[in-house]
């Protein structure tokens, strides 16, 4: 493995743990509101807006850079 593939690993292993983490928060927050499981309201309400999209961005650059030299291969 070189570099790229060892930090897309590194990125996509952390996007995962950010959004189990997320729907974590969300999911107690959603015990508490069981009246209001509106998953955009509960996300405002527990302000993990940036850390859910931005684990989602991890995931799909790590994607890439693990599969780079694939992507690279068959695209020339």
């Amino acid at each position: 493995m070189n570099r790229v593939e060892i930090l897309g690993t590194v990125l996509f292993a952390s996007g995962v743990l950010l959004f189990g983490l997320m729907h974590l928060a969300i999911a107690n927050y959603v015990s508490y509101e069981l009246n209001s499981f509106i998953f955009s309201r509960v996300m405002e309400a527990t302000m993990v807006n940036v850390p859910y999209f931005l684990s989602i961005g991890f995931m799909v650059v790590g994607l890439i850079m693990m599969f780079y030299r694939d992507i690279r291969r068959y695209t020339l």
